[in-house]
């Protein structure tokens, strides 16, 4: 028969009574798969020195012994060993038991009665206790090495690390954190963090009082000390920053050289048309043959003007004048040009949506912004092919607008145009929108078509998504957003022979003498009355001389002594009801740092030719209900 493995206990009973001694003994031999190596001790001073040089896992204590009694004999085995102790008494004091066991007595038995179930069913608690105890004791001992070794690696950490309760007071900084706060751990500990801990960069005073350090948070839940806390990491970022700051200084500088260099090239040869073409009007006296040369100057000029317009785009400086428009509409006005300016051989197909949503942009930026992209996409097209022109009513869901798109959620019109041109490699791609770039032969293209149109759609608020493949074309896709706004007035179209015809007073104020005789002259030839002003405070001087209101004020926006805007409100209050035409050749920021940029007013970017400004004037005085 297979013997039963008996499980070694080391007892340690601590009895003076050898009657009470041999009845325990019996009753412990009586547990069967128990084997227990007792040792007996007579007295509490054996009992110590026992306990001190043998280990045990259970102590049997009788309470009444020569050396001690009651319950300071539990309280001097318990000052000395952590293991269980049960204690064994003769006296019928039930309230001893309580006493006991708030002592630390793993439990309390009365020897008259005593038998083996009930002995072993204590000794197995007492046993199950004392693993339980040693278990925790050892997980203790692991924590505190593992906070331990912590510690030393946040000490040695290149970072600033601190360790903050949820109420966001410190309860650790290493040596780098200390450093960055500019005080010592010991002063810091307990002190607030403050509501910086949800930030993810703070500035923080030097401590020389120099200025300030800015510093980079970064930051995550953690246990500490069995607490939960935030683990916040330091970094500063001061220095980095500062040369990020050049790095960028030194690109805008790199891109400052390619912008006079491109701009140098381009202007040149308008120059060189304009003073060529002018030299030789002066030199004939055939009148149609100065007509055709002072057409080849006004085409230069234009095309001049369309360059800084081109700039002032891609830096975002271009004063615009946004409305609500429907892009269907402004492509069927400029179709007809697209013709004209793209070969034979190559067909442009439009399909527009229905019931096309409206986009708040200015018109003209549309206009460019297709113009730019047919013109792209014939060149792409050496061989002929189609052009296709599309719009489309388009919604950004939340999760494309964080992984596909670069637009927040919500309602946009969507312009596309798509050749099946070469296409285009990835390196390419990756500098199209770059100004000055081209693919073209040089002299062919300035480089700031594509650059243009990504500073328009920025400028908008809008997206350029692009995709092309060599051989396969390209696709344009523009995202603008929807508009509620509604159209005010319409637009109104005029050829280059209307003439206003009417006997208009208007007052010019201009600070640039050939700005001013170029103007006058032109609203003169169109019947109108001229007086002129070289700045705000000789403008108000002429209207008080002439005793009523004008017709019209056209006037620069920025002049010395005063401005279009100061002379603008200064008249209002004589003669409320009087409407004017700012004219500027700042850029839309230096106008608006001036806060000069009134709401809704007409402005007419410079360089101005006569025949926008009589479209402008005849939009006001047809609004006014003045028919010339």
């Amino acid at each position: 028969m297979k013997s039963v493995s008996r499980v070694s206990i080391a007892l340690l009973l601590v009895e003076d009574s050898d009657s009470d001694a041999f009845l325990l003994e019996n009753l412990l031999q009586e547990i069967q798969d128990l084997d227990f190596n007792i040792q007996r001790s007579q007295n509490l001073s054996q009992a110590k020195k026992l306990l001190l040089e043998s280990e045990f896992e259970i102590v049997l204590l009788d309470l009444s012994l020569p050396d001690s009694s009651g319950l300071d004999t539990l309280s001097s085995l318990l000052e000395i060993t952590d293991k269980s102790i049960v204690v064994l008494t003769g006296s019928p004091d039930h309230s001893l038991r309580g006493a006991a066991i708030r002592k630390g007595a793993q439990d309390y038995l009365h020897k008259s009665g005593l038998d083996s179930e009930t002995l072993r069913r204590t000794i197995d608690y007492a046993i199950e206790r004392q693993h339980l105890l040693s278990s925790l004791n050892q997980k203790i001992e692991e924590l505190e090495i593992s906070q331990a070794r912590t510690r030393s690696m946040f000490d040695q950490s290149f970072d600033g690390i601190a360790v903050a309760d949820q109420n966001g007071k410190f309860l650790y900084l290493n040596p780098v954190a200390e450093e960055i706060f500019g005080e010592s751990e010991e002063l810091l500990l307990g002190k607030p963090f403050g509501q910086e801990i949800l930030e993810t960069s703070i500035e923080i005073p030097k401590s020389d009082g120099t200025g300030h350090s800015l510093v980079e948070l970064r930051k995550r839940n953690i246990k500490w000390e069995q607490e939960s806390a935030w683990l916040v990491v330091l970094r500063d970022i001061s220095e980095r920053t500062e040369l990020e700051a050049k790095l960028r200084q030194a690109q805008k500088l790199e891109a400052v050289g390619r912008l006079a260099g491109g701009i140098a090239h381009d202007f040149n040869n308008q120059l060189t048309a304009i003073m060529g073409f002018t030299e030789l009007a002066v030199r004939t006296s055939d009148p149609q043959k100065v007509r055709n040369h002072l057409e080849h100057v006004r085409k230069a000029t234009e095309k001049s003007a369309a360059l800084t317009s081109q700039m002032l785009t891609f830096g975002r400086q271009q004063i615009i004048k946004p409305e609500p428009v429907c892009l269907n509409v402004l492509i069927q006005e400029i179709e007809k040009m697209l013709d004209r300016v793209i070969r034979k051989d190559i067909e442009i197909k439009i399909i527009a949506a229905p019931k096309l949503n409206l986009v708040f942009v200015d018109p003209t930026q549309i206009d460019q912004i297709i113009m730019n992209l047919v013109i792209n996409a014939s060149d792409a097209m050496q061989t002929g092919g189609q052009i296709l022109i599309e719009t489309l009513n388009y919604h950004v869901a939340e999760s494309e607008s964080k992984h596909q798109i670069d637009l927040p959620t919500g309602d946009y019109v969507q312009l596309s145009v798509s050749d099946n041109g070469k296409g285009m490699d990835k390196q390419t791609l990756s500098k199209i929108f770059e100004p000055f770039f081209s693919t073209k032969e040089v002299g062919k293209g300035t480089g700031l078509g594509l650059a243009t149109v990504y500073g328009i759609v920025s400028q908008n608020n809008g997206h350029v998504w692009v995709y092309s493949e060599p051989g396969e074309g390209s696709v344009f896709k523009i995202y603008l957003p929807r508009t509620e706004i509604h159209p005010i007035k319409p637009r109104i179209e005029l050829d280059r022979n209307t003439t206003l015809l009417m006997p208009a007073v208007i007052l010019l104020v201009e600070d640039e003498p050939e700005v001013l005789d170029l103007i006058k002259t032109a609203l003169e030839l169109e019947g109108c009355e001229v007086i002129c002003a070289e700045n705000g405070v000789a403008a108000l001087e002429k209207i008080r001389e002439l005793g009523k209101p004008v017709d019209l004020i056209l006037t620069d926006l920025i002049m010395p002594k005063m401005g279009g805007k100061e002379l603008a409100d200064t008249v209002a209050k004589e003669y409320p009801n009087t409407p004017i035409i700012y004219m500027s050749g700042y850029t839309r920021e230096t106008i608006l740092q001036n806060s000069i940029l009134p709401e809704g007013m007409n402005l007419l970017q410079k360089p101005i030719s006569p025949f926008s400004l009589i479209r402008c004037i005849k939009q006001i005085f047809t609004e006014a209900g003045r028919q010339p």
